[in-house]
């Protein structure tokens, strides 16, 4: 009866209507918390990331999964798993243990992702495996040459035909032209909306790949997401094959590109609509020249949502192109991850100045140097999100902090969140003394604030600046540990708060009871220690508080 179940499921993996139908039949079968979870996860998808909605279900199948988990996750899934909607979202699998098993694996979970390796025997069992003909999303991992040839064979079985999501990775690949014609024919077998291509163990020297001419025969018409990463055995950026890049994809809407753009090759890239790209993805520190400025002329900065600069190309190409073009670009998610040795001192700055901030509602910088640019954001970005990282807001001689922006942010910000960075006292006093009505997640990672310890729990206790924080999450590097968490339960001003996350700090039992039963936070639906010390009753906590505290 299951299997039947699941096949549905794995026929409309993107609808809720056989997960919801499925969640039914358990009710009825007296299996009420596995119906639970099913309906929360599911609800839990359509639900914005920051909202107290959403934090609160997260906690609660949470707290399913930790006491149900064992029994829901089948024996061929990892216990680790991740659960999506209501079940666990791939299976990983060796080609002889899927081959041997997939009639029992149908039984326990929907089979719609699977990432399989050791292509190199019983291919063609797999192939014939009816399980395939379900599946939307597959990863195939290649390491010596025997797999190569299994790829290729598999890559052209009509088994696949519903495949809408295609993860190659390769630490071992030829060119040759039979690997080039399955992949130029990928697009009229499977029906792919997402292409991606990992390529491991580029040999040291490995400068360019031989020019790859079966772009302009390839068609993918349905494509809407083309990935490419490449790397060296070392773990650093690769070459990547500019000549995959030339294909036919009308359709087009998300393009990354992880690795190095070689000189001179980058022409059939800018065959596919750039125009139209809205997620713009660029890893690749050493950029062939003229490739930022091709870009911007051929309006890859046109129509973005999302754009993430990491290691940040050729940023002074890339102001210049920015700043040169005939109308500014706008978007809603910008990521700018760059070390100053990559850029120019007033990267940054440059940026936004070109940018129509009118639309940023996601903000995220790493390794950033002076910090005016956040000025620039005081007039102009309604934010929602901001995360730094790695930043020093010491430098650049401003005061800086997300209260000193415009009335607009710290009305509309929900998520603020600092890793590996350093606050300073007057911005951490800013912070807690400002008014931020809608923010519902806090944190603070391996964060200095500049204050004692025991004066900076104590101004987060008492700031009263975030009356609907919903999700709290700190670490040793803050020094919230026992004492803190006293202050939270004794002097807190957090009513709303569904979920309280410690990581790496010392704890007493005595201060958990106290969170754990204040009147202050009557929402509190889980505590989680991670790395934590002090506890000397751990078992005797989980007994009287049961799922609300996770160690």
């Amino acid at each position: 009866m299951q299997a039947a179940f699941f096949e549905a499921i794995g026929r409309q993996p993107d609808e809720d209507g056989p997960r919801l139908i499925y969640a039914d039949w358990l009710e009825e079968q007296e299996d009420e918390p596995h119906a639970r979870f099913i309906r929360m996860q599911c609800e839990l998808a359509r639900l914005e990331p920051h909202s107290v909605r959403h934090i609160e279900l997260e906690a609660k199948c949470r707290t399913l999964l930790a006491r149900h988990g064992s029994r829901w996750t089948p024996e061929s899934w990892s216990a680790s798993a991740r659960y999506l909607r209501g079940f666990p979202e791939s299976l990983e699998i060796h080609i002889s243990d899927f081959v041997s098993q997939h009639e029992k694996l149908r039984e326990q979970a929907p089979l719609h992702s699977i990432a399989i390796w050791g292509l190199s025997r019983c291919t063609a069992e797999l192939a014939a495996a009816p399980e395939l003909q379900t599946l939307r999303r597959l990863r195939l991992t290649v390491n010596n040459r025997r797999e190569l040839r299994g790829l290729i064979q598999l890559c052209q079985s009509p088994s696949l035909a519903h495949v809408s999501s295609l993860q190659l990775m390769f630490s071992y690949y030829e060119w040759n032209p039979e690997l080039l014609g399955t992949l130029r024919g990928l697009g009229e077998r499977m029906p792919l909306e997402e292409l991606r291509i990992d390529l491991f163990g580029v040999p040291d020297g490995h400068a360019e790949f031989p020019e790859l001419n079966w772009g302009r025969q390839a068609s993918f018409p349905r494509l809407r997401r083309l990935w490419m990463r490449s790397r060296w055995r070392n773990g650093l950026p690769g070459v990547l094959p500019m000549g995959l890049f030339g294909i036919n994809a009308p359709q087009l809407e998300s393009l990354r590109l992880d690795g190095l753009v070689p000189a001179g090759q980058f022409a059939p890239m800018l065959r596919l609509p750039l125009h139209q790209v809205s997620d713009l993805y660029l890893h690749n520190p050493t950029a062939a020249p003229g490739f930022c400025t091709a870009l911007a002329e051929h309006d890859a900065f046109a129509n973005l949502r999302r754009l993430n600069l990491a290691d940040c190309c050729n940023c002074r190409e890339l102001e210049e192109s920015l700043l040169n073009a005939e109308r500014s670009f706008c978007c809603e998610e910008l990521l700018i991850a760059a070390p100053m040795s990559f850029a120019s001192p007033n990267f940054h700055v440059h940026l936004l100045e070109a940018m129509d901030c009118s639309r940023l509602r996601r903000f995220e910088a790493v390794h950033c140097g002076p910090h005016e640019w956040i000025e620039l954001m005081r007039s102009k970005a309604p934010l929602e999100s901001l995360r730094l990282t790695n930043c020093n807001l010491a430098t650049g001689g401003l005061p800086i902090s997300a209260a000193e922006l415009n009335p607009s942010v710290s009305e509309t910000l929900r998520s603020l969140e600092f890793s590996r960075t350093n606050l300073t006292q007057e911005v951490f006093t800013t912070l807690t003394a400002g008014r931020f009505p809608q923010l519902t997640h806090l944190a603070m990672h391996q964060t200095h604030v500049g204050l004692p310890w025991r004066k900076a729990c104590k101004q987060l206790c008492e700031s009263g600046a975030f009356p609907s924080l919903a999700l709290l999450q700190l670490d040793g590097s803050s020094r919230f540990g026992a004492v803190g968490l006293s202050m939270l339960a004794e002097q807190g001003e957090f009513p709303e708060l569904r979920v309280l996350e410690l990581r790496e700090s010392r704890v007493s039992d005595l201060s958990i009871r106290r969170v754990l039963t204040t009147p202050r936070m009557p929402q509190l639906l889980r505590l989680r220690l991670e790395s934590c010390q002090g506890l000397s009753s751990g078992e005797q906590l989980l007994e009287e508080f049961g799922e609300r505290v996770e160690f």
